[in-house]
């Protein structure tokens, strides 16, 4: 039977048109920002409240003061603070400090953790994040650092990162007194989606801010250089790469095929809970349409079946978390068997 759709043809055998499902979904897997919880300001004890938000999201809470203040949390509630955190500039009550702490949701009604007095004030916010790997640390790799002399450009030094499909989450500070936005013209040809999230001050004591910029970073390896305009005033900044749900490594060649199914394996993915192996008649991907797929739990291999014979498929395997998948691993091409006529009642 011949089936039209999306202004291209695919043929299919009538038995086969039931296993075809077309998806529309995206080609990436980068975790996603999800909400920004009210900014909190003071001269004493700060409480923080966490955003609306569901299990596995990962919080990241960003906390402002004066240089040389000592920023800790009175009562952490799940919250420990990330790696090259703080980041600084200035003494006494001058300059500014940003700390970054991190928590993973294990409900949707979390409590809010408490920072202690960091002396001339404290300032707080907490953003969410979702689709970031659900077990051990959120990051790939952090970094910062910080500019000592007040100008009106910032150039917060990139990091590296190992697997792909990061998000790249800055947080920047001010050490100005008052509460308007200080931070624009975000930039890195290295990232895309650059979208500012939160920018705001504070005038408790001399005064402070935060803002927070994410970008995606498709392809592991250097950042570069993100650049920005800045209010005239001394800043520091840490980087943050958020990590995806692992991809598996597809293994090659197949381990089966015959004229109806392909058996493929793959690597394994520690923090996964399943995994997806789809055939498509198309390589593009992520695949669209999938001709069959199979589902597995903790397996390593499974067995895509109800395919044509003497047809080439292009196979892509995926690992499933508990709300998210990761993108797919693409496999080299493969054809099932020619099917091989029989006959009987020789004369």
């Amino acid at each position: 039977a011949r089936v039209f759709a999306r202004a291209f043809m695919v043929f299919l055998s009538a038995a086969a048109l039931a296993s075809v499902t077309w998806v529309m979904e995206s080609a990436a897997a980068v975790p996603q920002y999800q909400a920004a919880g009210a900014a909190t300001g003071g001269t004493g004890n700060i409480t923080v409240a966490w955003p609306a938000h569901q299990k596995d999201d990962v919080a990241l809470l960003f906390v402002e003061a004066t240089g040389t203040s000592t920023i800790i949390l009175a009562t952490a509630n799940g919250f420990a603070e990330v790696p090259n955190s703080p980041q600084y500039t200035g003494a006494g009550t001058a300059g500014t400090r940003l700390a970054v702490f991190w928590a993973r949701a294990t409900s949707a009604a979390m409590a809010s953790p408490v920072v202690r007095d960091a002396g001339d004030h404290t300032d707080g916010q907490i953003l969410t994040f979702r689709g970031v790997i659900t077990s051990v640390d959120p990051w790939d790799v952090t970094g910062g650092g910080a500019k000592g002399t007040a100008s009106v450009s910032l150039t917060a030094a990139g990091v590296t990162t190992t697997v792909p499909e990061t998000l790249i989450v800055l947080g920047v500070t001010k050490d100005l007194d008052a509460t308007t936005a200080f931070a624009s013209a975000w930039a890195n040809a290295n990232l895309a989606n650059i979208t500012e999230r939160v920018d705001a001050g504070s005038t408790s004591g001399n005064g402070g801010g935060i803002a927070v910029m994410t970008g995606t970073k498709t392809v592991a390896g250097a950042t570069g250089d993100t650049t920005l305009t800045v209010t005239s005033s001394v800043n520091a900044y840490l980087k943050i790469a958020l990590k995806p749900l692992g991809v598996p490594v597809p293994v090659e060649p197949a381990d089966e095929v015959t004229s109806s199914s392909i058996r493929s394996s793959w690597s394994l993915i520690a923090e996964t809970t399943g995994y997806t192996l789809a055939a498509s008649t198309r390589a593009l991907n992520p695949p669209n349409p999938i001709f069959t797929s199979s589902t597995t739990l903790g397996e390593l291999s499974a067995t895509v079946d109800a395919l044509d014979a003497n047809t080439t498929y292009y196979l892509f395997v995926r690992s499933n978390g508990l709300r998210n998948s990761s993108s797919w691993a693409a496999y080299n091409a493969t054809s099932t068997l020619a099917n091989i006529p029989s006959f009987t009642n020789f004369t």
